[in-house]
């Protein structure tokens, strides 16, 4: 079975959102690396970013701090898989930016924050996993000997590039294939039958199984892709 990494496809057709907290209160910075001590919590407090855009079955943050799902998605998800829950959503309105939904075309028009607002969770994954060190193509690359943070790598999986068109003259979306033996693997047993699931190693990474994959390629939601990255064993 296939471990899939869901990413953001980019799509300019789709709006995104800065996530700025919610976040605990930390100790301040480590000071041997300089990272910070605070952690995500609830709720997500966004803001649209962008011109233009649709508001997608998914919508993705430009930093990756937060993946928000819409409430229809989360209903279908939530009956067939396990291994993540949802989180409010707060939207602060970016008069600056244009988000559509259902017909309004301003953050303003038709109370569209509080319509988008409550349209939405924030994905939480639950399941988290470890690597199988023995067989995966990742190493760590760096870890801080002060508060233990750890910096992974992998090599092998599938990417997503851009390479230029000199038909079209613009910059095109280019896959480069998962390389056979390479990528993440993990243990079938340590998933306890979740189908979305986190590596500790890689912990801003949102995976999924090929069950869960293939039903939401079925169920053609907006706004979300799939990368494949390793397997189960």
């Amino acid at each position: 079975m296939t471990v899939w990494r869901m990413v953001d496809p980019r799509n300019p057709a789709f709006a995104h959102v800065t996530c700025t907290g919610a976040w605990s209160q930390g100790q301040g910075l480590c000071r041997t690396c300089t990272g910070s001590t605070q952690r995500r919590i609830p709720p997500a407090i966004v803001e649209w970013e962008g011109l233009s855009g649709n508001v997608g079955d998914w919508t993705w943050s430009l930093c990756g701090a937060c993946v928000l799902l819409s409430v229809d998605v989360h209903r279908s998800l939530a009956r067939r898989f396990s291994g993540y829950k949802v989180g409010p959503v707060k939207i602060i309105a970016n008069k600056q930016g244009v988000a559509r939904d259902r017909g309004c075309t301003t953050p303003e028009e038709g109370g569209m924050v509080a319509q988008v607002e409550h349209r939405f969770y924030e994905m939480w994954l639950t399941k988290w996993v470890h690597l199988v060190p023995e067989i995966s193509t990742a190493t760590m690359a760096w870890k801080c000997p002060e508060c233990g943070r750890e910096r992974w790598e992998v090599t092998g999986v599938e990417i997503c590039e851009s390479r230029f068109d000199r038909r079209k003259g613009t910059l095109v979306p280019a896959k480069r294939k998962r390389l056979p033996g390479h990528g993440l693997f993990v243990h079938r047993g340590d998933l306890d039958r979740a189908d979305f699931f986190g590596v500790s190693e890689f912990p801003g990474w949102y995976l999924c199984t090929d069950r869960a994959r293939d039903f939401m390629r079925s169920m053609k939601y907006t706004n979300i892709a799939f990368l494949e990255y390793g397997a189960l064993v």
